[in-house]
């Protein structure tokens, strides 16, 4: 997950005017909130919610894929390349898992600042399996489920859906309350810097693309509040699911190998270096030159549109730190 402007795309037409897919909607809306309302008032439950369709329309789906370049808000995969696209809401639109009595954020159902792309792994419901064994400890920050072993694996269910924990007992349930009186537990990449929440194991003698949660987590388990909200999106969203961290594990894997070429190659040039022979200077040249593509690959890497930039970046960094200065 890494930080994204939603200032960086112009606001879809859909959400433009008081004609637009989206202000009709809210309206239609309203009405349907107020008659499960009352009907929550008197049975107890909200019944049927209503059917939003105006944040599939093609305008948003098309700025949410320019403004994440095709990949998932949560973890960085690309989904066009795999599987249709969910439109996600942060806030979920009808109901909350946490909280039965509250109807879901309705009227923010057709809201541009609520809308993400997803992948169906990090938005539905799913049974995912967890390396229990290389996680380790890290696999605590889970969501608390039934585990079911296999081998060294667990069977663990994430996947956002409709749920959104939050930090205390102050939830907003009208239109009229102020949103941000509500503490969200869970990370959204356009209005929190995922970097300081989550840190990726780039450092490890074997690489392996875990991710962990910034912040203090004491002996006892209690965690302060950056952990806890790291630790909630990374259980949610099921940021540790198997395929995830293969696909992660696979990309730090040829970071290691484009270093170790960088090394190997500096070796080289520098004992050409110590040649008095025109040969051995055009070789040192080129190998200079190879070095240079070498790095401009691994930054490409690292750029908003590629897949994992947040932990390349990472790796990046701690690459850098360990360099001896000349």
């Amino acid at each position: 997950m890494r930080k994204v402007a939603r200032a960086d795309v112009d606001l879809p037409k859909a959400f433009i005017g008081p004609n637009s897919p989206a202000a009709k909607e809210f309206q239609q809306a309203k009405v349907r909130a107020a008659e499960r309302a009352e009907a929550f008032r008197t049975t107890g439950k909200f019944g049927k919610a209503y059917e939003f369709t105006a944040y599939k329309h093609d305008s948003i789906r098309s700025a949410l894929h320019q403004l994440f370049h095709g990949k998932c808000a949560y973890c960085e995969s690309d989904y066009h390349s795999q599987a249709p696209v969910d439109i996600e809401h942060y806030r979920p639109k009808a109901e909350i898992t946490e909280d039965k009595t509250h109807p879901g954020y309705w009227w923010l159902a057709a809201n541009w600042e609520n809308l993400l792309p997803s992948c169906l792994d990090c938005n539905r419901k799913r049974e995912q399996v967890i390396d229990q064994a290389r996680a380790g400890a890290a696999a605590a920050v889970m969501t608390p489920a039934q585990d079911m072993p296999i081998a060294n694996h667990v069977l663990r269910t994430s996947g956002k859906a409709n749920s959104f924990p939050v930090d205390g007992p102050t939830r907003v349930k009208e239109p009229a309350e102020t949103l941000a009186n509500e503490r969200p537990l869970l990370l959204d990449p356009c209005r929190d810097d995922p970097d300081l929440f989550l840190r990726f194991i780039v450092d490890a003698p074997t690489p392996y693309g875990l991710v962990v949660p910034r912040g203090a987590i004491a002996a006892n388990g209690t965690m302060d509040i950056v952990a806890q909200r790291a630790a909630s999106s990374i259980g949610i969203y099921g940021l540790n699911r198997l395929g995830l961290l293969q696909a992660r594990t696979r990309v730090i894997q040829h970071l290691t190998f484009l270093r170790l070429i960088i090394v190997e190659l500096d070796i080289v040039a520098k004992d050409l270096a110590t040649l008095d022979d025109p040969r051995a200077r055009r070789a040192v040249k080129a190998i200079e030159r190879l070095i240079d593509q070498t790095v401009l690959q691994i930054r490409s890497m690292a750029a908003p549109d590629q897949p994992y930039s947040a932990m390349v970046r990472q790796w990046i960094k701690h690459w850098l730190a360990t360099l001896t200065p000349p």
